[in-house]
């Protein structure tokens, strides 16, 4: 077998990623500006002093990615950063984030998450890069946090999770944020069936994956073809996507009930509309968000 970018490599899309959060943490258009203030301090120097001319922004958000992308990661992170707010008081003793790639949340977080068992599972490559990355720029991980290597195309989460101490009856609030799309449709039904296993009901499930279009020949969609070609090029491509009809039974097969089920045109209505009721951006017309309760 072949050994994909990821295995060997960090994830060149959580580096597109962490470069769109950063870019829009310097942003001083409150529609274009989301809170990830460490997502600068992880690129390079002379990019960091670049980035804050406004002009240079607005060249590098359309040389980071296709068309609708940058929207999506700014809709994106301030989406799920909503659900992480209060979410001790909202009951949650504890946190599981699959494919964490550069996320920061549980620095972000602290005093909402300070009390609470955080465990981020990613491919080996990517946490040894964020490690390093992380404590070159002094940024440091909570003690509440677990780090846990993992290919989830070859390993099961199940004993890797046990093994850390991820208790069953805990109320989770579970994240998967730019990782069902990457991974095959086998894969994704074990880690869901896994996740059915683990989680105590009352549990809330963030996650976002691929539009079933997007795998077609139809070349129509705000932002496909150009996503298609990236990610070609990067060697990440999507394997996983549903249809509108299969959100809801999917993720009622693995003991989750839709909260909401978010597509790119709500997340332009939501994070992208002026006083004036204009919307400002247009997300990639690619992938999707659900929030879900395990009941």
């Amino acid at each position: 077998m072949i050994a994909r970018r990821i295995e060997t490599k960090a994830s060149q899309t959580a580096d597109l990623t962490c470069a769109c959060r950063a870019l829009s943490w310097m942003e001083t258009n409150p529609l274009f500006k989301s809170e990830d203030w460490i997502a600068p301090r992880l690129l390079p120097r002379k990019i960091q002093l670049l980035v804050k001319l406004s002009v240079l922004r607005r060249i590098l958000s359309h040389v980071f990615g296709p068309k609708g992308i940058y929207p999506w990661v700014i809709a994106r992170t301030k989406y799920i950063d909503d659900w992480f707010l209060g979410a001790a008081q909202d009951g949650f003793t504890q946190v599981l984030i699959l494919g964490a790639g550069f996320d920061s949340r549980s620095i972000r977080f602290k005093e909402d998450l300070d009390n609470m068992r955080i465990f981020e599972l990613d491919a080996g490559t990517t946490q040894i890069i964020k490690t390093s990355q992380f404590k070159k720029r002094q940024v440091n991980f909570p003690e509440n946090v677990t780090l846990i290597p993992i290919n989830f195309e070859l390993e099961s989460i199940l004993p890797k999770l046990e093994k850390a101490g991820f208790r069953r009856d805990a109320r989770t609030l579970l994240l998967m944020e730019g990782v069902l799309q990457y991974i095959n449709p086998v894969s994704v039904r074990q880690i869901m069936a896994a996740l059915k296993k683990v989680t105590a009901p009352g549990s809330r499930l963030i996650c976002d994956f691929a539009q079933a279009s997007f795998f077609s020949q139809d070349k129509s969609g705000f932002g496909k073809s150009g996503l298609k070609k990236r990610l070609a090029r990067f060697g990440e491509t999507f394997q996983f996507g549903l249809d509108d009809s299969e959100v809801g039974p999917f993720f009622g097969e693995y003991g989750f009930k839709l909260i909401e089920y978010v597509k790119p045109a709500d997340l332009e209505e939501m994070y992208f509309k002026d006083a004036k009721g204009r919307i400002q951006a247009r997300v990639s017309d690619t992938q999707c968000i659900v929030a879900a309760e395990r009941v």
